[in-house]
């Protein structure tokens, strides 16, 4: 039998059908503006402005909020997860009447107070609303939703409870008699900036996860969003990639092409091979924290060095250099651990000789994963700085256990994998060896405190009382911010278990707390260089129940004492006191590759 020839369509349907039907290229520039241009045109004095930060966040956007407003007093509000370099020289620059924040100082080498943002505080400069960070995204969540309000677990029974009475209440759970139940206002910030890897010429924009606050803030905006992104590409590529779009045009104002835009910060591309990433620039941030540590002088020659006196990005990328932008995307390589491990110490990682951190790092692995056998937990969540390596050490002992154990972040990693010589739990490198993004809505929400959560928590603290309770926000008495709750309150507030890890003496072991970040309840051990401490037989106070033996000390009642002296509250001891046996090679060996330049485990 012939082959029927295909019937020509009528020239009238296939007009319809090519109308109606094949997707095409939008026509004309769209939203396209130039950097500058967009911060000229959307950004207005007296502005609550969202910053947005998924784990990129918008600098090179914020960098020229600084040059356009430099010298002003616009009197800005920010809104935004975490406060700390770019944000810092904002608030820095008199731009900033206030900030709503969820955190603020350093996270890079470690976790540490910004003592700009201190002075600031303190000479009542700039206005300070704290909020965790699940709460924070569920009152933008709100915003974003057009509800007048929603519920959380977290923060009753805390500081910013009774800071924010205003925006936060405890009422009566009408389903549940008895029981209360958090009310947090919704927010809407009036205008909200983006950094995303791509978006097309109308504002359809990819974001790259882990998403930590999501696209919450940009639904929420009153007047839209302003989108730098790495790229602007096709809406062909936009369809193509469309399970990785989080923000759609309808709400963008703007988009900008800004390469390097999160600069110091990196951006991965792992799933979207099309583009090269980039690393995080240590170098750089430990700059400006110098210049930061020395004052308000250092930190002004930093701004005109690097944002005022480069005129804009094109500017800036000049001064940071060709070779140095090659290098950083070097860093980026798959398997670069692997050639960082061929510059290991090996002499170092096999010193027999341990360190009171070290020790205490060790221990707190153990009694990790001795909380989580005993309680059957399945998922581990550790915060930044010296608890990553606890985390690190404690994922490997319950694996070798055959206890399954699966890594968090509050950002939004799920089952992580630990990187050789990376010893920074939002590092880019974590990114490749997750087995699921998500955000801190899911993250700290449903993962850690939700009713399914099968979690513990290990976190450090700035203060801890005899019953547990944390904080890391503020000594007020004496008008000092330290740095915020972070993810601490959600955590403690939900998790099935919290284990504190943190160097002990009487100024971080008190008494009573000067402020509640995190009340104590789900707080059964501390781990600290001298000892361990134990909540025993359901009781509500903390019990030293072992320690490390140390030289120069005189027996069991020599590392009593010496530990005592370093307590600020009366301390009970354990009939069955403990002295605690060494770290094992294994577990030193372990530590000192996972932080070889000793980022978190100097004395």
């Amino acid at each position: 039998m012939g082959v029927t020839p295909p019937r020509k369509m009528d020239p009238r349907i296939q007009g319809i059908v090519e109308a109606a039907f094949n997707p095409s290229e939008e026509a004309g520039s769209g939203k396209v503006l130039g950097l500058s241009e967009a911060i000229r045109r959307h950004i207005k004095p007296g502005m609550n402005i969202s910053f947005l930060t998924t784990h990129y966040r918008p600098v090179a956007a914020l960098n020229e909020i600084i040059r356009q407003f430099w010298g002003t007093k616009p009197e800005f509000t920010l809104i935004g997860r975490t406060i700390r370099d770019e944000t810092i020289n904002l608030m820095h620059a008199g731009l900033v009447k206030k900030v709503i924040v969820g955190w603020s100082g350093y996270l890079y080498p470690t976790p540490a107070p910004n003592p700009i943002a201190q002075k600031l505080y303190q000479d009542r400069k700039v206005e300070i609303q704290n909020w965790s960070f699940l709460t924070l995204i569920q009152r933008l969540m709100a915003g974003a939703m057009g509800v007048p309000f929603t519920t959380t677990r977290s923060i009753q029974g805390s500081g910013m409870a009774e800071a924010n009475k205003d925006d936060f209440l405890a009422v009566d759970n009408p389903f549940e008699p008895g029981s209360k139940v958090g009310l947090l206002k919704a927010l809407n910030p009036d205008i909200c900036i983006v950094h995303g890897w791509a978006a097309d010429k109308e504002g359809n924009t990819i974001l790259r996860p882990p998403f930590f606050e999501d696209n919450w803030a940009a639904m929420a905006s009153r007047n839209g969003v302003i989108v730098t992104v790495e790229k602007i590409v096709s809406s062909e590529f936009i369809r193509d990639h469309a399970s990785q779009v989080r923000l759609p045009n309808y709400v963008v104002k703007s988009v900008s092409e800004v390469p390097f835009g999160v600069h110091p910060a990196g951006m991965s591309s792992h799933g979207l091979p099309e583009f090269e990433a980039y690393g995080e620039d240590y170098d750089y941030l430990n700059q400006f924290q110098q210049a930061c540590n020395a004052g308000k002088e250092s930190l002004d020659r930093w701004i005109e060095d690097w944002i005022l006196s480069t005129g804009d990005h094109d500017g800036y990328l000049r001064k940071l250099g060709h070779e140095k932008v090659l290098a950083l995307k070097g860093k980026m390589a798959r398997d670069s651990w692997r050639h960082k491990l061929r510059s290991i110490d090996e002499a170092a990682v096999l010193e027999p000789r341990y360190s009171a951190s070290e020790m205490m790092v060790c221990v707190g692995a153990r009694k990790t994963a001795e909380r989580m056998i005993a309680r059957d937990l399945k998922t581990l969540l550790a915060g930044a700085g010296i608890t990553y390596l606890v985390a690190s050490v404690a994922h490997h002992l319950l694996k070798a256990s055959g206890h399954p154990v699966d890594l968090l972040t509050e950002i939004g990693h799920y089952g992580y994998q630990p990187v050789a010589m990376e010893p920074t739990v939002f590092s880019l490198d974590i990114i490749p060896g997750c087995k699921m993004h998500a955000g801190a809505l899911e993250a700290l929400g449903v993962w850690v405190s939700g009713a399914n959560n099968r979690c513990l928590g290990l976190m450090g603290t700035g203060q801890i009382d005899k019953f547990g309770n944390l904080n890391s926000t503020m000594v007020p008495e004496r008008n000092i911010y330290i740095t915020g709750s972070g993810g601490a309150n959600d955590v403690a507030s939900g998790a099935r278990e919290s284990v504190i890890v943190v160097q002990q003496s009487s100024r971080r072991l008190v008494e009573k707390v000067a402020f509640v970040t995190a009340p104590g309840s789900t707080i059964r051990t501390l781990v600290t260089d001298l000892g361990t401490f134990e909540k025993l037989d359901g009781g509500e106070e903390l019990t030293l129940t072992g320690y490390f033996e140390k030289e120069g000390l005189d027996g069991v009642d020599g590392h009593i004492a010496n530990i005592r002296k370093n307590c600020g509250w009366d301390m009970q001891v354990s009939s069955k006191l403990e002295k605690i046996a060494p770290p094992s090679f294994e577990e030193l060996a372990l530590i000192r590759l996972l932080d070889p330049h000793q980022q978190f485990l100097k004395e």
